[in-house]
């Protein structure tokens, strides 16, 4: 291959699972993407395999990393002389720290920068910091050349931060084949009447999960055949998303929730699940409930839509301006009467679950899949690359 025709480099600088968050997620459906077949993707996996409760906190293992890998991301452009470095932007501290390291570096060797922005938060954290905090944040962002949101709705956060300019769209994508296939238990195939409602996501408030344990006692007094399934690791205390009013300890409020009969009666924890296990789970579900405070384009909410589920879910980051209420029972965060009511109009309604369950998967099927994604992306490397 002539040095006419040698495919761009990109440098991603980023973690893949586990554990299994929205940032290690999005990599890996990335890295799988068709946007190998025009770029070469060269991997810099930042990824610690901790406890995802470690994630945030400045202890010693995570300030050793700090230090390290920014080392390690210089030598490797130096090796291997990528064209772009990509990498995320994370809205707490220790996260914005350790990515603007990498940033920094990739700007001292000249390389271009493009960060992808996971959370739908930034202008909360960016107004919580002190002075020369703020300072500093504006002079990393003037770094960067383009930053990726997912969604139109998500630019405003960086509203007097970072140049409009300077902002791209691209929706999330996945392989809806890998959650293709029959249903396990659907209720027109099962033997009894069981309604399954699946969450995925973090045990926290600030994902919805504790208001979901209040609200089952109100379905469940009208609708006793429903089993809820909650899939997540549990979160001591939720450091990702800072700027909601979290409990002082998610663990110990889910215990004293669980002391209530018709609560520990109807719930099922799976723990943190991956691979067939998670697949097994949405396939198995019938409804499928994502009531969190803040997201940009939670990626479990597409994997749902592929598995043919109806979603029940709070109007947070880019859904809205993408989903109607043919795919989404859209609920106020916080409100369990809301979600009670969305969850036994569902229930009650075997034929609207299949119906949005259909809409669902066609529409992520054509719209959400990663060659959409990858011709995305693909856009926005050409226009740094030509």
């Amino acid at each position: 291959m002539t040095a006419l025709h040698r495919r761009p480099k990109i440098l991603v600088v980023s973690p893949t699972p586990p554990p299994f968050s929205g940032p290690e997620v999005m990599t890996q459906w990335l890295l799988q993407s068709p946007l190998r077949e025009e770029f070469e993707l060269l991997h810099f996996n930042i990824g610690k395999e901790r406890e995802v409760e470690t994630k945030g906190s400045f202890d010693l293992i995570n300030l050793f990393y700090g230090l390290v890998q920014p080392v390690i991301l210089a030598y490797l452009i130096l090796r291997d002389h990528p064209q772009i470095v990509y990498t995320n932007l994370a809205q707490n501290l220790a996260g914005f720290l350790r990515y603007a390291s990498f940033v920094l570096v990739a700007r001292l060797y000249g390389r271009k920068v493009v960060v992808r922005v996971m959370g739908s938060g930034f202008e909360h954290f960016y107004a919580r910091a002190p002075g020369w905090l703020k300072a500093f944040i504006r002079y990393v962002i003037a770094q960067i050349d383009l930053f990726i949101l997912r969604g139109h709705g998500l630019i405003s956060q960086f509203a007097g931060i970072a140049p409009e300019g300077k902002c791209r769209v691209v929706y999330s994508g996945i392989d809806p084949h890998e959650f293709a296939g029959p249903p396990c238990s659907k209720p027109e195939q099962a033997t009894d009447d069981c309604v399954r409602v699946l969450f995925v996501g973090y045990l926290s408030h600030a994902k919805g999960a504790i208001d979901l344990l209040r609200t089952v006692p109100l379905v469940v007094s009208q609708a006793p055949q429903v089993r809820f399934m909650l899939a997540g690791s549990r979160l001591k205390v939720e450091k990702n998303i800072t700027f909601i009013d979290n409990p002082p300890d998610n663990e110990a409020m889910i215990a004293q929730l669980l002391q209530n009969d018709q609560i520990r009666q109807h719930v099922e924890f799976l723990g943190a699940i991956t691979g067939p296990a998670k697949i097994k789970a949405f396939r198995s579900a019938d409804i499928f409930i994502l009531p969190s405070y803040s997201e940009a384009f939670p990626t479990v909410v597409l994997e749902a839509m592929a598995a043919g589920l109806p979603v029940v879910a709070t109007p947070v980051g880019a859904l809205p301006e993408v989903f109607g209420a043919e795919s989404i029972i859209y609920i106020p965060p916080g409100d369990c009467q809301a979600i009670a009511q969305a969850l036994l109009r569902l229930i009650r309604d075997p034929e609207l679950r299949r119906r949005m369950g259909r809409r669902n998967r066609e529409i992520v099927g054509k719209y959400f899949n990663l060659q959409t994604y990858a011709y995305q992306l693909s856009q926005i490397f050409r226009e740094l690359t030509s």
